[in-house]
């Protein structure tokens, strides 16, 4: 059985231009009443306000799951492109096309 209620601090905070909160917070309650931590987290891995936090964690899950259809070295040929801007820039929409429908491994 699950229970979900609003907290409407998050509400305001989520509706605040300023702010943007994705804020939610969890305690469990087992079958023999006890109850685990209460976890909240008013600003989550890649909200605007920890993009940088989140960069890494990004990249990590782009390369967990290409791998699954990429050989290592074309992944690291997208990755590298994507990290890199300036480099991204002169590659044009039919490079980038046939890159990304390249044949899974």
């Amino acid at each position: 059985k699950m229970v979900v209620t609003e907290n409407s601090s998050y509400t305001e905070d989520y509706c605040d231009p300023d702010k943007r909160s994705i804020a939610n917070a969890i305690q469990i309650t087992f079958s023999d009443g006890s109850q685990s931590d209460w976890v909240e987290v008013h600003y989550p891995i890649g909200h605007r306000l920890r993009r940088e936090e989140g960069i890494p964690y990004l990249l990590q899950k782009f390369k967990d799951n290409a791998s699954t259809q990429w050989s290592e070295d074309h992944v690291q040929q997208v990755k590298s492109l994507c990290v890199n801007k300036n480099q991204l820039d002169t590659v044009s929409v039919t490079e980038w096309v046939s890159l990304m429908a390249q044949a899974a491994i």
